[in-house]
């Protein structure tokens, strides 16, 4: 039996380049599988040079172990 184990996000601030701001990768043993990332979210701003874009990824363990 495979659980669903919390998504993890990965966040880049809209600037003329882009930054990492937060990238939360599990590193425990039991993940077993990674699904595909998201596609990008839209801008959280209308200007389109300050806003936050979003993508999410999850993984399954085989355990039941909680990444938190």
């Amino acid at each position: 039996m495979n659980y669903t184990l919390p998504t993890f996000l990965l966040f880049y601030i809209s600037t003329i380049f882009c930054q990492v701001v937060n990238d939360t990768v599990p590193t425990h043993n039991n993940v077993t599988t990674w699904l595909v990332w998201s596609e990008w979210s839209t801008c959280s701003d209308d200007c389109g040079s300050c806003g936050v874009h979003v993508k999410t990824r999850t993984c399954l363990s085989t355990s039941g172990f909680n990444i938190i």
